[in-house]
């Protein structure tokens, strides 16, 4: 398989993962800026503040809702999951536009609605596995 834009493991000037997913496929995730992190911590600790999620610290919150996955092996897959399962955004425009918004696709490229939801949950799953260390 040919990977456009890939240039000695960089993409859009970010680090590349390539990872085989289930199915076969290979997923290209960049790596992202601080802003971009950030950005994305502060959308999932949103839905855990204590006016929305109850309890008395945000951080916290989300750490008790961790808990009810434990059956899960990594903080990663538990957001993942969460993320599949509708904590955060649900529809793939919503998705595609907070996405967007991060300017991680500066060429404004049209992806599927499937690679969408792939790149949101992957990028929902890294944070909140960072935010929880």
């Amino acid at each position: 398989m040919i990977l456009e834009g890939v240039n000695q493991g960089k993409f859009n000037n970010s680090i590349i993962q390539l990872s085989v997913l289930a199915d076969g496929y290979v997923a290209i995730m960049k790596s992202t800026t601080k802003s971009v992190k950030q950005a994305i911590n502060m959308h999932i600790l949103e839905q855990f503040t204590p006016d929305v999620f109850g309890g008395t610290l945000t951080l916290e919150n989300l750490k008790y809702q961790l808990e009810s996955f434990c059956h899960m092996p990594t903080d990663y897959a538990k957001g993942v999951y969460m993320a599949e399962g509708g904590t955060f955004l649900i529809y793939y425009s919503e998705q595609r536009d907070f996405l967007n918004s991060l300017g991680i696709n500066p060429d404004n490229k049209e992806y599927s609605d499937d690679k969408v939801f792939e790149q949101y949950c992957h990028l929902i799953g890294r944070q909140i596995a960072e935010l929880v260390r």
